[in-house]
Protein backbone atom coordinates (compact mmCIF):
# COMPACT_ATOMS: atom_id res chain seq x y z
CA UNK A 1 0.00 0.00 0.00
CA UNK A 2 2.73 2.01 0.78
CA UNK A 3 5.33 2.69 -1.67
CA UNK A 4 7.86 5.54 -0.96
CA UNK A 5 10.58 3.33 -0.96
CA UNK A 6 9.78 3.01 -4.40
CA UNK A 7 9.58 6.32 -5.47
CA UNK A 8 12.32 9.03 -6.46
CA UNK A 9 12.74 12.50 -4.91
CA UNK A 10 11.34 14.22 -7.77
CA UNK A 11 8.28 11.68 -7.87
CA UNK A 12 7.96 11.76 -3.81
CA UNK A 13 7.80 15.86 -4.18
CA UNK A 14 5.02 15.81 -7.55
CA UNK A 15 2.83 13.56 -5.52
CA UNK A 16 2.89 16.25 -2.71
CA UNK A 17 2.87 19.05 -5.12
CA UNK A 18 -1.03 17.47 -6.78
CA UNK A 19 -1.97 16.93 -2.97
CA UNK A 20 -1.62 20.37 -1.55
CA UNK A 21 -3.01 21.70 -4.85
CA UNK A 22 -6.33 19.74 -5.19
CA UNK A 23 -6.67 21.09 -1.42
CA UNK A 24 -6.25 24.21 -1.66
CA UNK A 25 -8.44 24.21 -4.65
CA UNK A 26 -10.91 22.66 -3.08
CA UNK A 27 -10.98 26.05 -0.66
CA UNK A 28 -10.74 28.48 -3.33
CA UNK A 29 -13.18 30.91 -4.63
CA UNK A 30 -13.69 29.38 -8.78
CA UNK A 31 -12.22 32.76 -9.42
CA UNK A 32 -8.37 31.86 -8.56
CA UNK A 33 -6.25 30.10 -10.73
CA UNK A 34 -3.99 27.27 -9.32
CA UNK A 35 -0.59 26.25 -11.04
CA UNK A 36 1.70 23.41 -10.38
CA UNK A 37 5.18 23.66 -11.85
CA UNK A 38 4.52 27.56 -12.37
CA UNK A 39 7.63 28.80 -14.87
CA UNK A 40 8.40 32.63 -14.08
CA UNK A 41 9.94 35.08 -16.26
CA UNK A 42 11.44 38.47 -15.84
CA UNK A 43 9.16 40.83 -17.74
CA UNK A 44 11.98 42.61 -19.39
CA UNK A 45 13.98 40.11 -20.72
CA UNK A 46 11.46 37.17 -21.08
CA UNK A 47 14.19 34.73 -19.18
CA UNK A 48 12.84 32.61 -16.90
CA UNK A 49 13.60 33.42 -13.21
CA UNK A 50 12.35 31.07 -11.31
CA UNK A 51 9.97 27.52 -11.27
CA UNK A 52 7.10 27.83 -8.61
CA UNK A 53 5.55 24.41 -6.83
CA UNK A 54 2.71 26.18 -6.46
CA UNK A 55 0.71 29.44 -7.81
CA UNK A 56 -2.37 31.20 -6.88
CA UNK A 57 -3.45 33.90 -8.18
CA UNK A 58 -6.44 35.46 -7.52
CA UNK A 59 -8.17 38.72 -6.26
CA UNK A 60 -9.60 39.54 -2.57
CA UNK A 61 -11.91 42.44 -3.47
CA UNK A 62 -10.07 44.81 -5.97
CA UNK A 63 -6.50 43.56 -4.86
CA UNK A 64 -4.69 41.20 -6.45
CA UNK A 65 -2.99 38.32 -4.69
CA UNK A 66 -0.29 36.00 -5.62
CA UNK A 67 0.61 32.97 -3.54
CA UNK A 68 3.44 30.77 -3.83
CA UNK A 69 3.58 27.13 -2.17
CA UNK A 70 6.49 25.19 -2.38
CA UNK A 71 6.78 21.86 -1.16
CA UNK A 72 9.46 19.33 -0.04
CA UNK A 73 8.69 15.37 0.62
CA UNK A 74 11.80 14.24 1.84
CA UNK A 75 11.29 11.22 4.12
CA UNK A 76 14.76 10.86 5.08
CA UNK A 77 15.86 14.13 5.70
CA UNK A 78 14.03 14.49 8.92
CA UNK A 79 12.77 18.12 9.99
CA UNK A 80 13.13 20.83 7.53
CA UNK A 81 15.55 23.12 8.81
CA UNK A 82 16.41 26.84 8.63
CA UNK A 83 18.37 26.67 5.49
CA UNK A 84 14.70 26.11 3.61
CA UNK A 85 13.76 28.98 5.09
CA UNK A 86 16.15 31.23 4.76
CA UNK A 87 15.90 29.96 0.81
CA UNK A 88 12.58 30.48 0.67
CA UNK A 89 12.52 34.22 1.88
CA UNK A 90 15.12 34.97 -0.95
CA UNK A 91 12.62 33.54 -3.55
CA UNK A 92 9.67 35.42 -1.89
CA UNK A 93 11.57 38.53 -2.17
CA UNK A 94 12.41 37.61 -5.81
CA UNK A 95 9.67 37.04 -7.36
CA UNK A 96 7.54 39.29 -5.60
CA UNK A 97 4.57 37.03 -4.38
CA UNK A 98 2.58 38.61 -1.31
CA UNK A 99 2.32 35.43 0.36
CA UNK A 100 4.88 32.33 1.28
CA UNK A 101 3.99 29.07 2.07
CA UNK A 102 6.08 25.76 3.26
CA UNK A 103 4.66 22.64 2.81
CA UNK A 104 6.85 19.44 4.64
CA UNK A 105 5.80 16.07 4.71
CA UNK A 106 8.33 15.82 8.08
CA UNK A 107 7.66 18.90 10.05
CA UNK A 108 10.28 21.55 10.60
CA UNK A 109 13.17 22.11 13.38
CA UNK A 110 12.00 24.97 16.20
CA UNK A 111 14.43 27.20 15.22
CA UNK A 112 13.14 27.08 11.26
CA UNK A 113 9.80 27.65 13.24
CA UNK A 114 11.39 30.52 14.53
CA UNK A 115 12.78 32.01 11.56
CA UNK A 116 9.59 31.41 9.59
CA UNK A 117 7.90 33.46 11.98
CA UNK A 118 9.76 36.27 11.76
CA UNK A 119 10.15 36.28 7.88
CA UNK A 120 6.22 35.58 7.59
CA UNK A 121 6.51 32.31 5.68
CA UNK A 122 3.71 30.59 6.70
CA UNK A 123 4.30 27.08 7.52
CA UNK A 124 2.32 23.38 6.83
CA UNK A 125 3.29 19.85 7.53
CA UNK A 126 1.40 16.74 6.15
CA UNK A 127 1.68 14.13 8.52
CA UNK A 128 -0.01 10.34 7.31
CA UNK A 129 -1.80 8.54 9.77
CA UNK A 130 -0.10 4.90 9.09
CA UNK A 131 -1.18 2.56 11.63
CA UNK A 132 -5.32 3.84 11.65
CA UNK A 133 -6.65 0.54 12.54
CA UNK A 134 -4.10 0.23 15.24
CA UNK A 135 -4.21 3.45 16.56
CA UNK A 136 -7.73 4.68 16.00
CA UNK A 137 -9.53 1.82 15.48
CA UNK A 138 -11.03 2.73 12.53
CA UNK A 139 -11.39 -0.04 9.57
CA UNK A 140 -13.49 1.88 7.52
CA UNK A 141 -14.90 5.61 6.37
CA UNK A 142 -18.12 6.75 6.35
CA UNK A 143 -19.03 9.69 3.97
CA UNK A 144 -22.19 11.14 3.84
CA UNK A 145 -22.69 13.29 0.49
CA UNK A 146 -24.71 16.39 0.01
CA UNK A 147 -26.26 17.18 -3.42
CA UNK A 148 -28.70 19.90 -4.21
CA UNK A 149 -30.38 20.43 -7.60
CA UNK A 150 -32.79 22.90 -8.85
CA UNK A 151 -36.12 22.08 -9.58
CA UNK A 152 -37.92 25.13 -10.56
CA UNK A 153 -37.17 28.81 -10.45
CA UNK A 154 -39.59 31.81 -9.82
CA UNK A 155 -39.60 35.40 -10.17
CA UNK A 156 -41.52 37.08 -7.19
CA UNK A 157 -45.03 39.08 -8.36
CA UNK A 158 -43.52 43.14 -8.81
CA UNK A 159 -39.77 41.94 -8.61
CA UNK A 160 -38.79 41.83 -12.20
CA UNK A 161 -35.28 41.39 -13.01
CA UNK A 162 -33.46 44.35 -14.38
CA UNK A 163 -30.75 44.61 -16.63
CA UNK A 164 -28.02 47.15 -16.99
CA UNK A 165 -28.22 48.27 -21.47
CA UNK A 166 -26.51 51.32 -22.68
CA UNK A 167 -26.35 52.26 -18.94
CA UNK A 168 -29.62 52.42 -18.16
CA UNK A 169 -31.81 49.49 -16.73
CA UNK A 170 -33.97 47.80 -18.22
CA UNK A 171 -36.84 45.07 -17.23
CA UNK A 172 -35.48 41.41 -18.41
CA UNK A 173 -37.35 38.61 -19.47
CA UNK A 174 -38.76 36.65 -16.50
CA UNK A 175 -38.96 33.53 -18.94
CA UNK A 176 -35.30 33.35 -19.27
CA UNK A 177 -34.70 33.36 -15.55
CA UNK A 178 -37.22 30.88 -14.69
CA UNK A 179 -35.88 28.34 -17.36
CA UNK A 180 -32.26 28.08 -16.02
CA UNK A 181 -31.02 25.02 -14.10
CA UNK A 182 -27.75 26.01 -13.00
CA UNK A 183 -26.54 29.49 -13.13
CA UNK A 184 -24.15 31.94 -11.57
CA UNK A 185 -25.09 33.87 -8.91
CA UNK A 186 -23.91 36.83 -6.17
CA UNK A 187 -25.59 37.90 -3.09
CA UNK A 188 -24.35 39.93 0.42
CA UNK A 189 -21.97 42.27 -1.05
CA UNK A 190 -19.88 39.17 -2.09
CA UNK A 191 -16.86 40.12 -5.14
CA UNK A 192 -17.33 37.08 -6.98
CA UNK A 193 -19.80 34.82 -8.47
CA UNK A 194 -20.47 31.14 -7.53
CA UNK A 195 -22.24 28.22 -9.27
CA UNK A 196 -25.81 28.10 -7.88
CA UNK A 197 -27.08 25.72 -6.51
CA UNK A 198 -23.55 23.54 -6.12
CA UNK A 199 -21.45 25.61 -4.50
CA UNK A 200 -24.52 27.02 -1.44
CA UNK A 201 -23.64 24.43 0.40
CA UNK A 202 -21.76 26.45 2.47
CA UNK A 203 -24.40 28.76 2.91
CA UNK A 204 -27.01 26.56 3.19
CA UNK A 205 -25.16 24.20 6.24
CA UNK A 206 -24.92 27.99 7.60
CA UNK A 207 -28.74 29.23 7.07
CA UNK A 208 -30.59 26.74 7.29
CA UNK A 209 -29.08 24.15 9.88
CA UNK A 210 -32.25 22.15 9.87
CA UNK A 211 -31.54 20.65 6.02
CA UNK A 212 -28.59 18.90 7.86
CA UNK A 213 -30.56 16.94 11.05
CA UNK A 214 -30.95 13.34 11.12
CA UNK A 215 -27.85 13.01 9.44
CA UNK A 216 -27.78 9.10 9.26
CA UNK A 217 -30.41 9.10 7.36
CA UNK A 218 -30.66 9.04 3.20
CA UNK A 219 -33.37 10.72 2.07
CA UNK A 220 -34.30 13.24 -0.70
CA UNK A 221 -36.32 16.06 0.48
CA UNK A 222 -37.78 19.34 -1.85
CA UNK A 223 -37.75 22.38 -0.18
CA UNK A 224 -38.55 26.00 -0.73
CA UNK A 225 -35.58 28.77 -0.63
CA UNK A 226 -35.48 32.34 -1.40
CA UNK A 227 -33.04 35.30 -1.25
CA UNK A 228 -33.35 38.43 -1.77
CA UNK A 229 -31.19 41.33 -3.48
CA UNK A 230 -29.14 38.39 -5.70
CA UNK A 231 -27.30 39.26 -9.02
CA UNK A 232 -26.83 36.40 -12.05
CA UNK A 233 -24.33 36.34 -14.43
CA UNK A 234 -25.90 34.49 -17.55
CA UNK A 235 -24.53 33.63 -20.53
CA UNK A 236 -23.11 36.66 -23.18
CA UNK A 237 -22.18 37.83 -20.24
CA UNK A 238 -25.40 39.12 -19.21
CA UNK A 239 -25.90 40.61 -15.44
CA UNK A 240 -29.17 40.63 -14.20
CA UNK A 241 -30.65 42.06 -10.88
CA UNK A 242 -33.59 40.58 -8.99
CA UNK A 243 -34.79 41.85 -6.06
CA UNK A 244 -35.73 38.50 -5.43
CA UNK A 245 -35.19 35.16 -6.38
CA UNK A 246 -37.41 32.25 -5.31
CA UNK A 247 -36.81 28.61 -5.74
CA UNK A 248 -37.88 24.94 -5.61
CA UNK A 249 -34.67 22.90 -4.83
CA UNK A 250 -33.98 19.13 -4.58
CA UNK A 251 -31.58 18.34 -1.60
CA UNK A 252 -30.60 15.00 -1.47
CA UNK A 253 -28.58 12.65 1.23
CA UNK A 254 -26.69 9.92 0.56
CA UNK A 255 -24.42 7.77 3.37
CA UNK A 256 -21.32 6.18 0.89
CA UNK A 257 -18.44 4.08 3.23
CA UNK A 258 -15.68 1.44 2.10
CA UNK A 259 -12.24 0.27 3.53
CA UNK A 260 -9.46 3.16 4.50
CA UNK A 261 -6.83 2.94 2.08
CA UNK A 262 -4.78 6.36 2.72
CA UNK A 263 -5.17 9.52 5.61
CA UNK A 264 -2.86 12.57 6.10
CA UNK A 265 -3.29 15.12 8.16
CA UNK A 266 -2.93 19.09 6.89
CA UNK A 267 -2.07 21.17 9.72
CA UNK A 268 -0.01 24.37 10.59
CA UNK A 269 2.45 23.95 13.31
CA UNK A 270 -0.44 23.76 16.12
CA UNK A 271 -3.51 23.15 14.35
CA UNK A 272 -5.06 20.57 11.71
CA UNK A 273 -6.69 22.24 8.90
CA UNK A 274 -8.03 18.99 7.96
CA UNK A 275 -7.65 15.69 6.63
CA UNK A 276 -7.12 14.12 3.15
CA UNK A 277 -7.51 10.38 2.10
CA UNK A 278 -8.84 7.90 -0.16
CA UNK A 279 -10.84 5.21 0.83
CA UNK A 280 -13.04 2.46 -1.19
CA UNK A 281 -16.95 3.09 -2.02
CA UNK A 282 -19.40 0.26 -3.55
CA UNK A 283 -22.13 1.74 -5.30
CA UNK A 284 -25.00 -0.37 -7.37
CA UNK A 285 -21.94 -3.19 -7.15
CA UNK A 286 -19.33 -0.80 -8.48
CA UNK A 287 -15.89 0.28 -6.47
CA UNK A 288 -14.85 3.52 -6.96
CA UNK A 289 -11.47 4.78 -5.23
CA UNK A 290 -12.99 8.44 -3.54
CA UNK A 291 -10.24 10.94 -2.83
CA UNK A 292 -11.48 13.21 0.02
CA UNK A 293 -9.97 16.45 2.22
CA UNK A 294 -12.42 17.30 5.32
CA UNK A 295 -11.45 20.72 5.99
CA UNK A 296 -12.24 21.81 9.66
CA UNK A 297 -13.46 25.17 11.22
CA UNK A 298 -11.60 27.16 13.37
CA UNK A 299 -13.23 25.41 16.35
CA UNK A 300 -11.77 21.69 15.22
CA UNK A 301 -15.50 21.09 13.79
CA UNK A 302 -15.73 19.51 10.16
CA UNK A 303 -16.87 21.46 7.30
CA UNK A 304 -18.66 19.33 4.35
CA UNK A 305 -15.97 17.21 3.09
CA UNK A 306 -14.77 17.71 -0.66
CA UNK A 307 -14.66 15.37 -3.17
CA UNK A 308 -11.29 15.92 -4.97
CA UNK A 309 -11.51 12.61 -7.47
CA UNK A 310 -13.00 9.18 -7.96
CA UNK A 311 -12.44 6.95 -10.29
CA UNK A 312 -13.71 3.38 -10.79
CA UNK A 313 -11.26 0.43 -9.49
CA UNK A 314 -13.06 -2.75 -10.13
Amino acid sequence: MNDLHKKTTKQLGDDLEQMVAKIEKSLLDKSFSVEVGKRIYDEESNMQIAEVDISIKGFVGSVPLWTDIECRNRPSNGPQGRSWIRELKGKKDDINCDIMIAVSSTGFTETAKQLAKEKNIILREVVELKDISGDYDITEMGLLEFGVEVESLQVAPGTSPKILKNGKEENFPDKEITSLKKMLIRFGGQNNFIDFPGEMLPYFKKNHSEWYEKLDKETEETLNFSMDNVELFLQGKKTVKLNKLEATLLFIRKRRSGKIYRVLTYSDSKTAKGYYGFYEATVNKVTHLVEIFVPFEEDGSEMLPRILSHKQVR
